[in-house]
């Protein structure tokens, strides 16, 4: 079993995307993930797609994505090759499963 509490949360920035931080829980061996990002006003997600699913869930605040708004509570899914960007309306906070892997385009 692995419990990480609030309190033992460290966020790292993410290279290429000022605004952005992540704090990696697990990797999945097959290039997926399980994470944290937060994103301060204004921040960028690069745009990028996934080789496998993207599944999120927002904590806190509320984010673009792909010209859908996603608030806290909302749960987004991405299929297999869909290209998106997520852009933060406020200091926002999510949990992420990246299935595969992912790519960053353009």
């Amino acid at each position: 079993m692995q419990l990480m509490t609030m309190n033992e949360r460290k966020f790292q920035p993410f290279e290429g995307a000022p605004g952005m931080e992540v704090c990696v829980l697990s990797e999945h061996g097959d290039g997926g993930l399980s994470l944290f990002v937060k994103l301060q006003p204004g921040a960028s997600v690069p745009r990028h797609s996934h080789l496998g699913r993207e599944e999120s869930v927002i904590l806190q605040g509320r984010v673009d994505v792909g010209g859908h708004v996603a608030k806290a509570g909302d749960y987004v899914n991405m299929t297999h090759g869909e290209e998106h960007e997520v852009r933060a309306e406020e200091e926002t906070i999510f949990f992420v499963v990246v299935n595969q892997g992912y790519k960053v385009v353009g």
